[in-house]
């Protein structure tokens, strides 16, 4: 379990915002109290997901890559896709898609 508070550079609120943008697309279970305060408690399977997909410091390239040479922009939504279509290209590249 995780409160907010100041994190590298961010205050309370900026970092509340940013807990609450993860809380709805669905990459942490969060609590939120009054004023800029909230609680992770933990990390979904679709944040764990995204998290191991983003590490790989090439899809991740790759992924930012297609998506700005589109004109896309660099969402939840649209980084997932990208990073889970570049999987999808090297596992079928394996012989496992």
């Amino acid at each position: 379990m995780w409160s907010s508070g100041s994190l590298l550079g961010y205050d309370a609120k900026e970092v509340c915002a940013h807990i609450r943008l993860a809380h709805d697309a669905g990459l942490v279970q969060a609590s939120f109290m009054t004023g800029p305060s909230a609680v992770i408690q933990r990390l979904t399977n679709s944040g764990y997901d995204f998290l191991e997909a983003s590490k790989q410091k090439t899809l991740w390239e790759q992924a930012k890559h297609q998506l700005t040479s589109h004109g896309l922009p660099i969402t939840v939504a649209t980084i997932t896709a990208a990073l889970q279509a570049l999987i999808k290209h090297e596992l079928a590249k394996l012989g496992i898609a």
